[in-house]
């Protein structure tokens, strides 16, 4: 690119600020609104607040979250961001400085996916947090965060796969733990300096003795005609713990364990 062309790009490029709290400069209080309002190119910055979930699709954006403990994604009522179908050469970067993505601490586990053979995501000093006690939402929770297809670059986080579900009568159930990180058709993932934990297996208590395996720290794979890759440099990844039943016959209530999960799991990759 020519210098002039460069210096037009970086005139052209806008700076959009979200604030939940509003006020002077403040160009819109929640995160979906602003990503949809952003243009290729343009740089969403996030302050200190709570914002719901958003969707990325078919341009690249800088967004840059102030501080990962207090610059919050999270919601009652929807659980994924999503990334999707950037433009070659148009990179999303999620660089917190930083955000968090936690569970709600009772059923609502937080995802983030990232979609489309054009998309290169940098995601940086983010927390994923998928982790949470006591799920009893229906089934299923995805993984703590999808790489389908797309080229990620992951530094410097930490990020938790979604334990296994429960349910009520008539209700589904998904036991085992889910990946902290989930790569598949064709994506490409290099991991750096992060910790990443599978999700644990959830226990069956009131319906018999059953109970979920612990999910991945990553599980990778292939479809036809596609080489999912996985490059992991300084990280710690483990495997979710085991689920644990009740089992209550014919065992007269001896608990059940279910086996944790692996660090890494990779089939056709």
């Amino acid at each position: 690119m020519t210098l002039p062309a460069m210096l037009a790009c970086l005139l052209l490029q806008q700076t959009w600020v979200v604030d939940d709290n509003g006020g002077p400069g403040v160009s819109f209080t929640d995160t979906p609104p602003a990503v949809a309002a952003a243009a290729d190119g343009d740089v969403v910055v996030v302050k200190p607040g709570q914002y719901s979930p958003f969707t990325v699709s078919g341009k690249g954006l800088r967004i840059l979250g102030e501080d990962r403990l207090t610059t919050i994604v999270r919601s009652f009522t929807a659980t994924v961001s999503t990334i999707a179908d950037a433009p070659a050469g148009s990179p999303v970067v999620l660089e917190c400085r930083s955000f968090g993505f936690p569970g709600l601490g009772l059923d609502l586990p937080q995802q983030l996916r990232i979609l489309g053979s054009t998309t290169v995501a940098v995601v940086e000093q983010v927390t994923i947090d998928g982790e949470v006690f006591g799920p009893l939402a229906s089934p299923p929770f995805g993984p703590g965060l999808l790489a389908d297809g797309a080229e990620v670059h992951l530094r410097h986080r930490s990020i938790s796969g979604p334990p296994g579900t429960l349910a009520g009568p008539g209700l589904p159930q998904d036991l085992p733990g889910k990946p902290a990180l989930s790569v598949v058709n064709g994506g490409k993932v290099e991991v750096a300096s992060s910790g990443l934990v599978g999700g644990s297996g959830a226990g069956q208590i009131a319906f018999g003795d059953v109970a979920g395996v612990g999910g991945p720290g990553i599980s990778i794979s292939s479809s036809p005609g596609t080489l999912s890759v996985l490059r992991v440099v300084g990280s710690a990844v483990h495997g979710g713990l085991g689920g644990t039943g009740a089992c209550i016959s014919p065992c007269l209530g001896t608990p059940v364990g279910a086996p944790g999960g692996p660090g890494i799991l990779a089939a056709s990759s």
